[in-house]
């Protein structure tokens, strides 16, 4: 149900949903109760953000002020950006980093934290299997197809949207050799 209120939400607030950043000044990605805007510039966030709240209010929904935060993405240090961002009557603390959907967003765009956090759990989840992939009972094929199926999705979790540094991909790469 809060799926569809927040999509008619999102439609009353006439904030364009089609496309993606790299064709439009914002963009706004929802999922149950997890709301992010997207702007390109601080002033079409902030534009986006007041439609959405006026949309939501219409609705009998409210911002909840202590889970709404602010991350600016910039190559511009974060030391000169302001503890907390006021919109209207809300005051926004600034972040460097959140977690979205299971994954770590950061203001830098870094991945190697999420790739750590992944690695880690596709080692969890080996080692969990480990008295069945080690088993002289268990085919060549039964083992490759337990790690396709159970091991590498926890790995690559969201790695659609990972840009990979050459460190990375010697992590990841050193991750496989050593589990194959």
């Amino acid at each position: 149900m809060s799926n569809i209120v927040l999509e008619k939400v999102i439609r009353d607030a006439a904030v364009n949903i089609r496309g993606t950043i790299f064709y439009k000044s914002v963009q706004i990605l929802a999922y149950a109760d997890d709301s992010d805007i997207i702007g390109r510039t601080q002033s079409a966030m902030i534009e986006a953000f007041t439609s959405l709240e006026k949309a939501a209010k219409d609705m009998n929904l409210f911002i909840n002020q202590d889970k709404a935060k602010y991350m600016p993405v910039t190559k511009k240090s974060h030391a000169y950006y302001p503890h907390h961002l006021e919109v209207g009557s809300y005051k926004f603390q600034v972040i460097h980093s959140f977690t979205y959907l299971g994954s770590d967003v950061s203001c830098n765009n870094d991945m190697s934290a999420e790739i750590q956090k992944r690695v880690l759990a596709a080692n969890r989840c080996f080692h969990g299997l480990r008295k069945h992939l080690r088993s002289h009972l268990t085919s060549k094929n039964t083992k490759i197809l337990m790690y396709k199926i159970l091991i590498r999705p926890v790995l690559t979790h969201a790695s659609e949207t990972w840009t990979l540094s050459k460190t990375n991909e010697r992590q990841l790469s050193l991750f496989e050799r050593k589990e194959l």
